[in-house]
């Protein structure tokens, strides 16, 4: 770890739960042995200036030059949408295949003799690759163009990257084509992390020179949960005689995808005699399967909570109910949403981390460049992240620490957390921020840590 905000003593990492959350100061011995062991790490060497032994400087030099690219005023032009089929039932992670029907529209720059559309599906979760050669296939993907004088090729030009290639005269407005992607027996295999807005992405080269940009409107479909299939509860680990917990109860797909819909009767089985629990507790239609209960710690002891809902059980993590146990808290300090390589958006990610996690702390730390749209060059991505990060954050109940992961292919990646409420995103790629020292910098002064 590095601390940025360099006035202040390296010890405040090794006591990080004791300053968010204002629990009782650590002993002077503690605090000395942090100390000391901190300044050791801080006197280890510099990185290296010329990056890590493992640098990847082929990705760093195409995201350097995607980054610098003179882009043509015809790339990323044209308006793309999705339509369902009256008979499509909605998207769920069950339906294992799928069909979309897929229009692109030509914008007013046209596309040149040469030009490319690009069909992106999701290039993280497994989706089937769009191929035009087996019908038969997973994936099979019919194009067509109106009017019908407009000369194409389409073909696969890498996994989950259809290329439509103009071979005749160049597009002028108006000029569609229809996309059918899994338009075989098979269809397409699809999402299995239930998610809002999973994106089919179109991008345009509109000049056939190689460098093309995606529509940040590109369409997108809810991918819906399955049917419950599990039950997930939660209490902290350490609670104090009289002290209110908090009892966090989920019910799950099978692939623990939250959101199921379920109403009915919650029981808890047997209460032990120490805790004090809810009576007459249920999951509403509109709880999308998340709820969670105060429970009164009672009486000294180690206690386990069984919870009945819907036909499925699930046991608690154990709780210790002591006078002078130290507190326990837990995080998840690391994750992406698919604003990068991840799944879902910042409001669903912070929800599962608090109403099926039951995590007492959570940093949604997205790429700085690594994912469809660069969140350094979208900058009302960061914008949504902070405001998330902002709406989440309750003290005594859930802290949320805003934080990016600095994606550096030649010294590394550093994930990022700002503990002053707010801080700004710093690219990886340009050249005043493209190594550790000059993030460092870019961080001074301020309240913040970075993590190799």
């Amino acid at each position: 770890m590095r601390r940025t905000s360099r006035t202040r003593s390296l010890a405040i990492a090794a006591t990080l739960a004791l300053t968010l959350f204002g629990c009782s100061e650590p002993e002077a011995s503690s605090e000395a042995a942090a100390e000391e062991t901190l300044a050791e790490a801080s006197e280890a060497p510099a990185p290296a200036p010329n990056g890590a032994p493992n640098a990847q400087r082929t990705v760093a030099d195409l995201l350097r030059a995607a980054a610098n690219a003179d882009y043509g005023p015809a790339d990323g032009g044209g308006r793309a949408w999705l339509v369902r089929d009256p008979d499509q039932p909605p998207h769920t992670v069950q339906a294992t295949a799928d069909r979309f029907r897929l229009f692109y529209e030509v914008g007013p720059e046209g596309v040149a003799t040469g030009g490319v559309i690009h069909l992106q599906v999701s290039p993280f979760w497994e989706w089937s690759t769009p191929q035009t050669e087996d019908r038969e296939a997973f994936g099979y993907t019919e194009v067509t163009a109106t009017p019908d004088d407009i000369a194409f090729t389409a073909e696969t030009h890498d996994e989950q990257l259809l290329g439509i290639v103009v071979t005749g005269r160049a597009l002028v407005e108006g000029d569609r084509f229809e996309i059918v992607y899994g338009a075989g027996p098979l269809g397409a295999r699809t999402d299995s992390y239930a998610e809002r807005d999973s994106r089919f992405w179109f991008a345009v080269d509109g000049d056939g020179d190689g460098t093309r940009l995606f529509l940040p409107d590109s369409p997108g479909i809810e991918v819906l949960p399955g049917a419950a299939a599990q039950l997930f509860a939660s209490v902290p680990s350490v609670a104090r005689p009289g002290e209110t917990i908090r009892l966090t109860v989920a019910a799950l797909d099978a692939k623990r995808n939250a959101g199921v819909a379920i109403s009915g009767p919650i029981a808890i089985v047997d209460p032990p005699d120490g805790l004090e629990v809810p009576d007459g507790t249920r999951f509403e239609g509109t709880d999308a399967g998340r709820k969670s209960f105060d429970v009164v710690a009672r009486e000294p002891g180690v206690y386990r909570l069984t919870v009945e809902a819907g036909g499925m059980r699930a046991e608690t993590n154990p709780l210790h109910v002591t006078a002078d146990a130290p507190r326990v808290l837990w995080g998840d300090l690391h994750g992406h949403t698919h604003f990068s390589d991840g799944t879902g958006v910042p409001e669903d990610y912070f929800r599962y981390a608090r109403d099926v996690a039951g995590l007492d702390v959570a940093a949604l730390t997205d790429h700085d460049h690594w994912g469809v749209l660069p969140l350094v060059q979208h900058r009302d991505l960061w914008d949504e992240i902070r405001a998330q990060t902002r709406s989440f954050h309750e003290p005594g109940r859930f802290v949320t620490l805003l934080g990016f992961e600095w994606t550096n292919w030649v010294h590394g990646h550093r994930h990022v957390l700002y503990f002053d409420d707010d801080g700004p995103l710093i690219d990886s790629v340009a050249e005043e921020t493209d190594s550790p020292i000059e993030l460092w910098s870019a961080l001074e002064g301020r309240d913040a840590l970075t993590f190799a």
